[in-house]
């Protein structure tokens, strides 16, 4: 609450309620709610498990193919370079959606910080767009 002093000055003070117990919180302790978003959460409960089950399967295709790679006896290397090729295909494919999975974490991370710092300072309307531009972002993918 914002309350005139004698020298003429605004700032935080204690409301004079006639002895009344006031049920408002002044100060730091007074906080907000910042909710999530709901289409976020509901998106990455989804794919989370997907990403980690294509990991899996990339894996499992990576050691199959390694697998099938001939000794290198008869001098005839033409299907095992193929191989290669399909296996760094196939670790390029695992690596990105590694990335996939992190950056869903690297969110959240994000948008914690955001509000936190719209918690600390309310009067910064700012930080709130940038929070709100970020969520706007994620939904894009």
């Amino acid at each position: 609450a914002v309350v005139s002093t004698q020298s003429g000055h605004y700032g935080r003070g204690k409301r004079e309620n006639n002895g009344a117990a006031s049920s408002e919180n002044l100060g730091p302790k007074k906080m907000g709610k910042v909710t999530k978003n709901e289409i976020v959460c509901e998106l990455t409960a989804i794919l989370k498990p997907e990403i980690l089950e294509l990991v899996e399967y990339c894996n499992q295709v990576k050691m199959w193919i390694q697998l099938l790679i001939p000794k290198i006896e008869d001098g005839n290397n033409f299907g095992v370079s193929i191989q290669e090729e399909a296996i760094s295909e196939v670790s390029s494919i695992g690596e990105t959606v590694k990335v996939y999975y992190e950056e869903m974490s690297r969110y959240f991370v994000t948008r914690g910080k955001c509000a936190s710092k719209i918690l600390k300072y309310p009067h910064l309307v700012r930080i709130f767009f940038l929070s709100l531009s970020l969520s706007l972002s994620l939904q894009q993918y």
